[in-house]
């Protein structure tokens, strides 16, 4: 897996430090790294199967280490691949979900980004286009005002 190391001339506006070990089968998979970059925009690249995907989730809480543990300053927000919404929910429900499930929602926030994805309020979910969702499942976690937001592939 790639890691930036990041020269000291800059603050770090990202870090991720993994200290951990997750086996996939008898697989040991991820191992000790630090993952850090100065930029605001970063990626994780690698090959197939290289944990890539794993790291997001482990960094993002929705798994957890065989061994170790793993560390992300700030409040993390996740887009998932999969971009797990209501399809039967309107945007406008949506939002109102998002409101009622994260204490530290900003619905003005929501209200405008959903205006300049030119999303509509009264569309279902599950009639959006592709790209469409993807705005949607991006507002829902923008709303929250991470400080970090980890995007999947």
């Amino acid at each position: 897996m790639w890691s930036a190391r990041p020269g000291l001339d800059q603050p770090l506006a990202f870090q991720l430090a993994v200290r951990l070990q997750h086996r996939v089968g008898v697989d040991p998979g991820l191992r000790d790294d630090v993952l850090g970059c100065r930029q605001t925009v970063s990626g994780v690249v690698g090959a197939n199967g290289a944990g890539k995907s794993t790291v997001l989730k482990l960094a993002a809480g929705l798994a957890r280490p065989t061994e170790g543990g793993i560390t992300v300053r700030g409040r993390v927000g996740f887009v998932a691949q999969t971009k797990p919404l209501y399809r039967r929910f309107t945007v406008a429900e949506m939002l109102r979900f998002g409101r009622v499930t994260n204490v530290d929602w900003d619905d003005a926030t929501a209200r405008r980004l959903v205006d300049e994805a030119g999303l509509s309020l009264s569309a279902k979910v599950g009639e959006l286009s592709g790209g469409q969702r993807a705005r949607l499942a991006l507002v829902l976690v923008l709303a929250r005002r991470p400080d970090v937001v980890l995007l999947s592939s």
